[in-house]
């Protein structure tokens, strides 16, 4: 009896690996293979008011492209001085605008700045990509509030996915990082 349960759970055994495999490879074949990703992955420093933001300045990989921010902590270029003729928009956001898994150029908030000043109206379009991966909208508030109005915007567009209205716990986030 011992034995016959052995042998059955063994062949379950081999049944369910070979199904397991058989499904990787359909699974490939059909979707693709997996994103290769590269190290090292963004680093973050603790902050009270969103609970933690990007290292500014901080040299990472979204997979297996590289990114460089800027000293604001965002994708995109410095944020100077606003010049008179500029009209500047602020994109506040998580993955979606940060621009996981895409190069410098075709992040939306390139494309967009791109789009935007070949219309050739009289002012320069700056956009400014200030989003995060994996911040809620409860983060992106006080985002808004302690640096993106110091920017000067004259537009501001919060880009968002039903995920980002669940609340996260800021207090907690910053405490797990502020000993880092």
């Amino acid at each position: 009896m011992k034995k016959e349960i052995l042998q059955n759970l063994a062949v379950l055994a081999v049944s369910l690996l070979v199904s397991f495999i058989l499904a990787e490879i359909v699974i490939r074949v059909v979707a693709g293979a997996p994103l290769p990703e590269k190290l090292p992955m963004v680093m973050v420093v603790p902050d009270k008011d969103m609970g933690w933001m990007m290292k500014p300045n901080d040299k990472h990989f979204t997979y297996d492209i590289p990114v460089k921010l800027n000293s604001l902590g965002f994708r995109g270029p410095e944020v100077v001085d606003k010049r008179p003729d500029e009209y500047r928009i602020l994109a506040i956001g998580d993955s979606n605008v940060y621009g996981q898994a895409l190069p410098d150029e075709d992040i939306i908030t390139t494309v967009w700045r791109e789009k935007l000043n070949a219309l050739g109206h009289d002012c320069h379009y700056t956009v400014v990509n200030m989003a995060a991966r994996a911040w809620s909208t409860n983060q992106q508030y006080p985002l808004l509030e302690t640096v993106g109005l110091g920017l000067e915007p004259d537009h501001i567009v919060l880009f968002f996915y039903v995920n980002d209205f669940k609340a996260v716990n800021i207090e907690r986030r910053y405490e797990n990082y502020k000993d880092y």
